[in-house]
């Protein structure tokens, strides 16, 4: 065995330790949602929400927190039946605890999950406590500190131990108006500049679903997607899309049915049918997933990605070259006219492979100097620009596309995690690309 190969086995063996124990956020928020389905139908419960970093949406989940309340005169009795009831749940493999404000469980999947009970008044604090993070935490403290305040997870209070007194507050917002803040949304608490923002009254108005105009970057029979262009387009019409980027493979994708030259122009032929006759209702770009080669240079020549509406670039192949040479590979890529937006920009697929490994900053850099997305590839197993990287890309003014890489109809549902990442990242609608109205975006691209 070369040293190579044991260097790779070595890094495969150092990954899989380091994310040992965690699930990817939909295996945590299927498991989450059964149980809250079965408890909020206990009369006992006045408020049950998911913590933690489910509640963050976090990319990956290491275990799930959960936070219920009961009238503040109800006795034991009523927080004994709902930890009878959560832990006779079917999901539900072991009990490692069982208390009467606390139970801890391992769910089926292997994952733990924690279940407290509170009086309805203690629920705005513990719920704040129990969402995290442990750093956002540490940076509100040292707030409340300041304004000879105290936080925990029982309560906010007025002055400091053993002579407390408490500051009523109904929910979260009121916490954050006691200390002088606007409230944070739950997938900033990272302490990424939130508390000062808030402070401030800078915090973004981030984006929701409902704001995107349409999907780019898809995949139809053209290559390896499982479903024709009319059957994805008449599924963004029934979900009131405006628009429908096609992306299928170039032909370096041989495996995925890549395509060539001439058939290229072949699905130009019949999407520019289907524009004729969805004149008015949807319009359906013409765009490519064109591989990036080894040395940089794209799978399409020029002339031919002239034809394009929007160009993906993406990199699908020689993951192991050193990070140099990643990383100016991908900057020639970028510095093509042609290109608009880079598809999954590390490769990396969550609790599977770290990825190929490149000097993102740079990589932004240059994107920010040449006009060119990145996008947020929101399929669950791939998150691709990282969160903490979207916020940096969109400081520096990008323009941000959220894309489910659709290889189906139900494809599209993925989209709602990659929203989550936006979110995570401090995205507005305006951040966003795919916000964009139809001749927007065209006018975009072609500039």
């Amino acid at each position: 065995m070369g040293k190579r190969r044991r260097n790779n086995i070595l890094q495969g063996i150092a990954f899989l330790a380091h994310h040992a124990g965690r699930f990817q956020y939909p295996v945590a928020e299927e498991e989450a949602e059964r149980i809250r389905g079965a408890l909020v139908e206990l009369p006992e419960i006045v408020r049950l929400q998911v913590a933690g970093s489910l509640r963050r949406r976090r990319e990956t989940v290491k275990d799930i927190d959960m936070v219920t309340s009961v009238a503040d005169e109800a006795g034991d009795d009523a927080r004994g039946r709902i930890m009878d009831f959560f832990t006779k749940q079917p999901s539900i493999q072991a009990i490692t605890g069982k208390g009467e404000t606390k139970s801890s469980v391992i769910l089926g999947s292997g994952m733990a999950m924690d279940l407290r009970v509170v009086k309805d008044s203690q629920f705005p604090s513990t719920l704040h406590h129990f969402t995290g993070s442990k750093e956002h935490h540490i940076a509100l403290r040292r707030r409340a500190l300041s304004m000879n305040m105290t936080i925990n997870d029982y309560g906010l209070f007025k002055g400091k131990e053993p002579n407390l007194e408490p500051v009523p507050c109904t929910n979260e917002s009121d916490i954050y108006a006691a200390l002088g803040m606007a409230y944070i949304e739950p997938e900033l608490r990272e302490d990424m500049g939130e508390i000062e923002a808030a402070v401030h009254g800078t915090l973004p108005k981030l984006v929701q679903q409902s704001d995107l105009r349409g999907m780019l970057h898809v995949h139809s029979t053209w290559s390896d997607g499982q479903n024709t262009i009319r059957e994805m387009a008449e599924e963004c019409m029934a979900r009131g899309y405006q628009y429908l980027g096609m992306a299928d493979h170039s032909k370096a994708a041989a495996y995925a049915g890549g395509l060539t030259e001439d058939r290229l122009r072949q699905q130009h032929e019949e999407i520019d049918r289907l524009n004729e006759e969805f004149a008015g209702r949807l319009h359906i770009l013409k765009g490519t997933e064109c591989d990036i080669l080894k040395d940089g240079v794209l799978d399409y020549a020029d002339d031919v990605l002239a034809e394009l509406d929007f160009v993906v670039a993406s990199i699908h192949s020689n993951f192991n070259l050193s990070p140099a040479e990643q990383t100016q590979r991908m900057i020639r890529a970028i510095s093509n006219p042609y290109v608009d937006i880079i598809g999954h920009p590390t490769g990396r697929i969550l609790l599977g492979r770290a990825g190929y490994t490149l000097d993102m900053e740079a990589v932004i850099d240059a994107a920010i100097e040449h006009g060119v997305c990145i996008e947020i590839n929101a399929h669950p197993s791939r998150l691709d620009m990282d969160w903490r990287l979207v916020k940096r890309a969109r400081d520096r003014g990008m323009k941000i596309p959220i894309n489910s890489d659709a290889h189906a109809l139900a494809g599209f549902d993925v989209i709602r995690y990659g929203i989550g990442i936006a979110r995570k990242g401090w995205l507005s609608a305006s951040d966003v690309l795919n916000t964009m109205e139809t001749e927007a975006l065209l006018a975009f691209f072609k500039k």
